[in-house]
């Protein structure tokens, strides 16, 4: 078994200190932000927003553009 910070990994058919035996690989992580809002409080979201941005921008897979009046913007994950 590693650690680091707040996650750790268990490999494979693997028998731990306290004599389980490991026949999965599992990760887990902190949840995502709920929020476009959330995820601006954090510097770690912000600089995945704009690595994300510089990307697509990069790719030139989209292009930002006023949303166009009474239209109503649709949401993206």
């Amino acid at each position: 078994m590693t650690g680091c910070h707040d996650w750790f990994v268990n490999f494979d058919n693997v028998i731990l200190d306290d004599g389980h035996l490991v026949q999965h690989l599992a990760l887990l992580t902190d949840v995502e932000p709920a929020s476009f809002k959330e995820a601006l409080s954090s510097k770690v979201w912000k600089l995945s927003i704009k690595e994300e941005l510089r990307s697509l921008e990069k790719n030139k897979t989209r292009q930002m553009v006023e949303l166009p009046q009474n239209k109503v913007p649709i949401s993206v994950k």
